[in-house]
């Protein structure tokens, strides 16, 4: 099982993050006024990590499965719904996927019924079903082929696509290791 399984952030004074470690591989990165330099899984990609984190928030490097919701077709629509809908929470870094998984599972049950599990999971199998995040499609494991991996950083308290940041325009530089 690869990958950060778990983060502590401890705060002291003014949400400062003074020390991250990851129970996984226990490892950690600490420093007297902040964080040096984290990346981390999706996760991590939330408003109020960055609002607790303040100024240590700035650099930080994350990743998440899909492009931006901004870049999807049909993702402005789903931010506006979701916004509409009023739920408390937001949608977070798999709500499209989520939103995505359960339309691929309604439409199988609406093609094959509700009581016959293998053909419900022989029908996703086969689907070409295109959703808020594009065209989802299985290989012969199980595994989508829909597979796209974004990136973004802290930057002035909010995540921003590294693409677009001015870490990777140059005019900033991360944090040293």
């Amino acid at each position: 099982m690869g990958g950060v399984s778990a983060w502590s952030v401890c705060t002291s004074g003014e949400s400062t993050i003074t020390h991250v470690s990851c129970k996984e591989t226990n490892r950690s990165a600490s420093s007297k006024n902040g964080i040096y330099c984290i990346c981390a899984i999706s996760g991590i990609k939330d408003d109020k990590f960055l609002e607790v984190a303040g100024p240590s928030g700035e650099g930080v490097l994350s990743i998440k499965p899909g492009k931006p919701i901004e870049k999807l077709e049909g993702g402005t629509k789903f931010v506006r719904a979701y916004g509409a809908a009023g739920y408390r929470e937001p949608f977070g870094a798999y709500g499209p996927n989520a939103y995505d998984s359960a339309g691929i599972l309604l439409e199988a049950i609406s093609k094959v019924g509700p009581d016959n599990k293998d053909a419900i999971g022989k029908y996703v199998r086969g689907i070409k079903y295109r959703g808020l995040m594009g065209e989802t499609t299985f290989d012969a494991t199980g595994q989508t082929t829909n597979i796209v991996v974004s990136r973004f950083v802290g930057q002035d308290g909010k995540w921003v696509e590294w693409e677009e940041s001015a870490y990777a325009k140059g005019t900033r530089k991360l944090p040293p290791p």
